[in-house]
């Protein structure tokens, strides 16, 4: 519950699913420990929490080109996913 809770929270631009959102394009990031998108906030410290280190965000565009959402994907080790796991 605090995790969902944190990020129901944060306001647009952060995190992946911030950025995401922001740029409407996936933002991928191999380690959170070393990434911009987390170094030195407190998500970095909410990922560490609940044991992510890395993850993805896609954003979710509808045919009119609305926004819908994002697909996030999180992973306990650092990691990039394939085109193909993208897909």
């Amino acid at each position: 519950d605090w995790w969902v809770q944190f990020w129901n929270t944060a306001s647009a631009g952060h995190g992946t699913c911030g950025k995401a959102l922001e740029t409407r394009q996936r933002v991928i990031v191999e380690d959170v420990e070393s990434s911009p998108v987390f170094v030195g906030t407190q998500a970095l410290e909410i990922q560490r929490r609940a044991g992510v280190r890395a993850v993805q965000s896609t954003p979710l565009v509808g045919r009119s080109g609305k926004l819908l959402g994002v697909l996030s994907t999180h992973f306990k080790v650092p990691h990039r996913p394939d085109e193909r796991t993208l897909q």
